[in-house]
């Protein structure tokens, strides 16, 4: 059960109360829009879904320049302010937006907002502003209340206030971009743009700045709010902001992401403090991915108020059974008496120590739980979807985790990947595990930052050739990876797969856009690394069977899943065609051989082979089957033939000798009619 505790803090006055050192932070994001600005439009939807999340670790103010539609309503409407705000920061292009009085550029994905506030947050602040704000339908009368919590140099510090409407709607577009939906427009700022010389204050201290302003006809006065800032003129940086309805987070008391043992349950603690010098009603909810059968969560949603300057303390508990898996939680807080949908978020991150499987999932749930789920549930391959604002998470916890292999699952998002995922995914590769991605976007996303080209380049070790729409994928010719054959690629989108190249040429080409063999679109590394790297979204294709056999045949040749049926060897024929993993293995050139064990069932009957001489054990009377065994390299090409004849069903067994060969990776496969699998061995000397 969940358990809360409120913690009443005593506050006798603003001089001698007992000061902690710093207090929470909220970052002021400032936004330079135009409703004539196309790419205004994309950035604006990705910031607003940030924004949504994340209210009260972050609030903001958005301004509207003159370019590149000066008719803008909003720029309009106040051009001195919205001009001066461009000038003081030197914008020269829209979009554009700054956290704490940094330049950001262009939003491009929510998790690098998420990471830029995140830094912001954690410096904490030196004092703390409170709102007090009295608006009508005539005026907008407010006292800014600055409390310090440390000693305070003024030097070039200013104080700042805008009044904003916090949901500027239109019924038809204003502008070219079509945006209708405006969130924070500022409408005014006190008692100027340049603000108030902001004065030296000692630690424990207060002062309360007035202000008043008439309301514009022009405003719907009933969405105003009041945004207020202290900002260094020196440096641009600002050291706290506020607005005047109150606002809180979540944080964490204790770590945010626990490594769970089996049959275990764990609980984690998480604070709400209330900092404004008024109460706050809030609902605190949760959301979690879908849990695994002998999984559970226990929370339970709460509507409560903190009186100001008291906590809510909280619990979160996870219990797990034999299962490796993952639980990934959103707890989230929202102010009831907010009408906008705006709340905080905070995650709650449980996974199993054992990890066969960690997927990064960069598109729609949809496709990955109708398409992906049920090919890996049933392979009985236990494991964990993340999403980017996770996988900073997991790195942080890399070490006390035991993963086995990753897969990036992008399809046709962009961009492909963050730089929280390539982190990840490399430091999955450099503990010597393997790695497939998936998608159409993954070499467009190269240039995006440095990882991502190293990642790309000498780990994937690809390099883009051409965009193509065709929809049948071929599998090369004795490759050692894919024997699935033709496969057609249909369903969520209209494909366009990437067409790749070994950049080094020691990938091998496994998968390919036409018979011919030419326009490849999955390669194998596996020289410093092991890579697979489909240039096309593993979930479009179009069939169960053949997704299964793909994916099979992927881990098959990572190491991860063994071939099907593998059993010990025994003394009873088999029912199933099984391939052995060598013994020893590595082996050296010292030892000089290495033992493959196979299995013959009684269901083929085809043509006869050559013969070689082959030690068995207990072979049995019964229907024979031509049986093939070959070694390849790392190109493909053909070692040694170890097995070409027909055999009856039993369990046998074949040295492969080492002789002059060099050391590394090879691959060995049995083949008996339709049936083919493949394994890997590697030589040292």
């Amino acid at each position: 059960m969940r358990k809360i505790f409120l913690y009443a803090f005593i506050i006798l006055n603003l001089i001698s109360i007992s000061l902690t050192a710093q207090v929470r932070r909220i970052v002021l994001m400032e936004v330079v829009t135009n409703s004539g600005c196309g790419n205004c439009a994309v950035s604006n939807e990705i910031m607003n879904r940030f924004y949504e999340n994340y209210f009260g670790g972050v609030i903001s103010v958005r301004y509207h320049a003159s370019w590149p539609d000066i008719s803008d309503p909003m720029f309009q409407a106040d051009s001195v302010d919205n001009n001066a705000r461009t000038d003081y920061y030197g914008v020269t292009y829209t979009p554009q937006y700054f956290m704490d009085g940094v330049s950001k550029g262009a939003a491009e994905d929510e998790e690098r907002m998420f990471r830029e506030m995140n830094n912001d947050l954690i410096k904490k602040a030196p004092v703390w502003i409170d709102i007090d704000a009295d608006i009508t339908a005539d005026s907008v009368k407010f006292n800014v209340i600055i409390t310090a919590y440390e000693n305070i140099d003024s030097g070039n510090l200013r104080l700042r206030t805008a009044i904003v409407e916090r949901l500027k709607q239109f019924t038809v577009p204003p502008g070219a971009n079509g945006e209708k939906d405006f969130p924070d427009v500022m409408r005014k700022m006190l008692p100027d743009f340049n603000g108030i010389d902001f004065p030296s204050m000692q630690r424990g201290n207060s002062a309360t700045y007035s202000f008043t302003c008439a309301v514009n006809p022009i405003w719907n006065w009933k969405d105003l709010a009041v945004v207020a800032w202290i900002q260094d003129d020196n440096t641009k940086n600002i050291i706290q902001s506020n607005i005047n309805i109150p606002t809180v987070i979540i944080e964490p008391e204790q770590d945010d992401f626990l490594v769970v043992q089996q049959n275990q349950t764990i609980t984690n603690y998480f604070k709400i403090k209330n900092q404004n010098n008024k109460p706050v009603s809030v609902l605190l909810n949760s959301k979690t991915n879908p849990l695994i059968n002998g999984w559970s969560f226990d929370f339970d949603s709460l509507g409560i108020t903190i009186a100001s300057h008291d906590s809510l303390l909280f619990t979160a508990s996870v219990s797990t059974d034999t299962n490796s898996s993952m639980l990934s939680a959103q707890l989230i807080v929202k102010n009831i008496n907010d009408y906008l949908p705006y709340h905080f978020k905070n995650s709650f991150i449980a996974a199993s120590q054992e990890q066969p499987l960690v997927i990064i999932n960069k598109n729609k749930t949809t496709i990955l739980t109708e398409r992906i789920s049920p090919v890996l549930d049933s392979l009985n391959l236990d494991y964990s979807v993340i999403g980017s604002f996770e996988t900073k998470h997991w790195i942080n916890r890399f070490a006390q985790l035991n993963i086995s292999s990753g897969m990036l699952f992008s399809e046709d998002s962009y961009p492909s990947y963050t730089k929280s995922d390539i982190v990840f995914l490399i430091s999955l590769l450099d503990s010597g595990k393997p790695v497939l991605v998936s998608g159409e976007n993954i070499s467009a996303s190269r240039s995006d930052f440095a990882e991502a080209r190293t990642f790309y380049d000498d780990y994937l070790d690809a390099q883009f050739v051409s965009i193509d729409s065709a929809d049948f994928v071929y599998s090369t010719v004795d490759n050692p990876v894919i024997t699935l054959g033709t496969f057609n690629l249909s369903g969520y989108y209209t494909p366009a797969p990437e067409v790749i190249t070994s950049r080094t040429g020691n990938s091998i080409p496994i998968l390919t856009l036409n018979s011919s063999y030419e326009g490849v679109v999955g390669l194998a590394n596996s020289t410093s690394s092991m890579t697979i790297y489909l240039g096309f979204g593993i979930g479009q294709v179009d069939n169960f069977y053949s997704r299964k056999e793909l994916i099979r045949e992927i881990f098959t040749w990572f190491g991860i899943l063994r071939p099907v049926g593998i059993s010990d060897i025994s003394e009873t024929v088999p029912n199933r065609f099984l391939l052995e993993q060598n013994y020893p293995n590595p082996f050296s050139a010292k030892e000089g051989y290495t033992s493959i064990s196979f299995f013959v069932p009684d269901n083929n009957n085809e043509e006869d082979y050559s013969t070689e001489i082959i030690s068995s054990k207990n072979n049995n009377s019964g229907t024979t089957s031509n049986i093939s065994l070959k070694v390849y390299n790392l190109l493909g090409q053909e070692v040694q033939t170890l097995v070409n004849k027909k055999l009856q069903p039993g369990n046998y067994s074949v040295q492969f000798s080492s002789n002059n060969l060099p050391s590394g990776i090879y691959f060995y496969r049995l083949v008996s009619g339709k049936n083919k699998i493949t394994r890997k061995m590697i030589l040292i000397r």
